[in-house]
């Protein structure tokens, strides 16, 4: 008997990589025109971000003979334009200068991409069954009416075929949209034009740019699970009545054997029956029990690359691919004498809202939107217009700039001046708005001048770990990217 062979055909997966290699330019447009300052960059970094960032950029340029003294300032629109090819004629990028730093004979731009203004501006509004992509539009409606230059989405805005019930009070613009995005499973990205996209996650496919293995890979961080993101143990605390609080802890025995115990307790006084503090408890353990798996890859330049595309990847020596994989975020980075490059963090699984769980997470997003739901009484309160009740001699790598508290070195932290509040404090809150603040900032509280410090989680009713009345906050980073808009502490003594 002869040998067995297959006559079935099988398709390979060969991904034809661009024949020329790509090549960008940098523009600044002025009241007065347009300046192409390509030969005149050092350095650059283009950040571009899917919900709930809004991207940021930072180009140097060389100032030969003061080129470039008092020529731009802030509200100037930067470009970036890459294409495959000779010629950079296509704009990819575009944000608009918040800074501008004239020093050792350079000029450093640095701001915010077009999305900025939803992170500024905020909303309130009440929606009763309503489409999702209706309120998202809605949004956007509020914002144009504050800004000179509207949002647009017509073009670019599925709609989700979800109709629901939701309320916010006072929320950012972006925060708002984050919210939709996590219960319609989309994404969202504002583009070089202001034309705002909102899409079903993983429905779009880049099929111009690949990162491939002995072609334009450059570095490779294999995909991991980011445990930091973990919570395998939620405690919750409902209302209270005659002092009898309604408690829940459910707990996950795979995660917590993987991971370690990872507890979150979560105080939230809407919850009036032991049922509603168990589904409260048990879709946050749904969603926190398995960390995201991310990775991150280094290229040389990509040019089409939009945030949330699915990007095509092979990297087998590291596990990747080939396949296609979520960009989460990714970074143009250009510099001197050095290949320019695209730095891309990638998503392959994140957990999402369980369907069963889905309208109590609509009902948190209401309850959680209520002004002082914990009927705290005091409020210690920094805006950021300058230092004031920050402890400088205690504070070390941070500035205020533009209203924004700001860090310059990712060991940056503050810390305030002591408030007294006359009597014993027993219960507080934290609450901050800005920019990236999720995963890279930590929230510390002393009641006792600083003598002991309690580690706080945002929005979460908390009893002081000590006795005093000598209220102070400590903010440290770890990413120099975050920015603190607000911070206060809500108390009661």
């Amino acid at each position: 008997m002869g040998p067995v062979t297959s006559i079935k055909r099988v398709r390979p997966t060969i991904w034809i990589p661009p024949s020329v290699m790509s090549i960008y330019a940098i523009e600044i447009e002025t009241s007065e025109g347009t300046t192409d300052v390509t030969g005149y960059c050092e350095k650059a970094s283009f950040k571009s971000t899917i919900q709930p960032g809004v991207g940021t950029f930072e180009v140097v340029l060389m100032n030969p003979n003061d080129k470039f003294t008092d020529k731009f300032s802030s509200e100037d629109k930067v470009k970036l334009k890459k294409d495959y090819g000779t010629t950079a004629s296509t704009i990819r990028i575009a944000g608009i200068v918040e800074n501008i730093d004239p020093s050792n004979h350079r000029i450093k731009l640095t701001g915010k991409l077009m999305a900025k203004e939803l992170i500024d501006i905020h909303i309130t509004g009440d929606y009763s069954e309503q489409e999702i992509t209706d309120i998202l539009k809605d949004i956007i409606d509020q914002v144009n009416a504050q800004i000179s230059t509207n949002f647009t989405y017509d073009d670019y805005v599925n709609n989700t075929g979800e109709t629901i019930t939701i309320s916010f009070n006072n929320k950012s613009a972006m925060e708002c949209i984050e919210i939709l995005c996590k219960i319609a499973g989309f994404d969202f990205y504002v583009d070089k034009d202001k034309k705002c996209h909102f899409f079903e996650e993983k429905s779009i496919e880049n099929t111009i740019d690949a990162v491939v293995h002995n072609y334009n890979l450059l570095k490779i961080k294999g995909f991991s699970r980011d445990v930091d993101k973990v919570k395998n143990r939620i405690i919750v605390q409902g209302a209270v009545t005659d002092g009898i609080p309604i408690l829940y802890t459910t707990e996950d025995s795979t995660s917590i054997s993987n991971y370690g115990t990872r507890e979150e307790p979560i105080t939230d006084t809407s919850l009036t029956t032991y049922e509603e503090a168990k589904k409260k408890g048990d879709v946050e353990l749904a969603m926190k029990k398995d960390p995201p798996i991310v990775g991150e890859v280094e290229s040389t330049l990509l040019v089409a690359l939009n945030p949330g595309d699915m990007l095509r990847v092979s990297a087998p020596a590291a596990g990747i691919g080939p396949d296609t994989y979520k960009v989460v975020e990714f970074e143009d980075v250009i510099k001197n004498n050095d290949i320019p490059r695209t730095k891309i963090k990638l998503e392959k699984w994140k957990p999402s809202i369980p369907l069963e769980f889905r309208d109590l997470f609509l009902k948190q997003k209401e309850t959680q939107d209520i002004v002082n739901i914990n009927k705290l009484e005091h409020s210690y309160f920094f805006s950021f217009d300058d230092k004031t009740n920050i402890d400088d001699s205690n504070s070390s790598d941070y500035d205020t700039s533009e209203g924004y508290l700001v860090f310059t070195s990712a060991s940056g932290y503050i810390q305030s001046t002591a408030r007294d509040t006359g009597s014993n404090i027993n219960k507080f809150e934290v609450r901050a708005s800005g920019d990236n603040l999720i995963g890279n900032i930590t929230y510390k509280v002393s009641v006792d001048n600083g003598l002991t410090w309690q580690t706080v989680d945002l929005n979460t009713l908390t009893t002081p770990n000590s006795e005093g009345h000598q209220l102070k906050i400590r903010v440290e980073t770890s990413s120099t990217d975050a920015k603190i808009a607000t911070l206060a502490i809500l108390y009661s003594t």
